[in-house]
């Protein structure tokens, strides 16, 4: 008899794990086609997301480091400081200003080794 109750625990064990992931699939799911609310402390700000998205035609992309290199400079830069320091576009350096000036015209540039 116990091992019976013990069997049958163990089934209903697993009927909830695989009924746990389907539901984590769903949410994921809905998440990913902006239909899904997410966890709750970030529901508000998914939606004001969702909202500025949907004013516009932009779209949102990842630019590795090295495809940014004003960015990358600064990045660079920044983790060497320990304060807050602030460029105006006057105070630049000429390596950045040069920089931007290769990423404004769209100009291919190789990183130094």
């Amino acid at each position: 008899m116990k091992r019976k109750t013990f069997a049958m625990l163990n089934r209903n064990k697993k009927k909830k794990k695989s009924s746990n992931r389907r539901k984590k699939k769903k949410k994921k799911k809905k998440l990913k086609n902006n239909q899904g609310g997410g966890p709750w402390h970030i529901q508000a700000t998914l939606r004001h997301i969702r909202h500025l998205l949907a004013l516009d035609r932009d779209t949102i992309t990842h630019i590795f480091r090295e495809g940014n290199q004003v960015a990358d400079l600064l990045a660079s830069e920044g983790w060497d400081r320990r304060y807050y320091y602030e460029y105006s576009s006057q105070d630049l350096p000429r390596r950045h200003r040069s920089l931007v000036q290769i990423d404004r015209f769209g100009l291919p540039t190789v990183r130094g080794l």
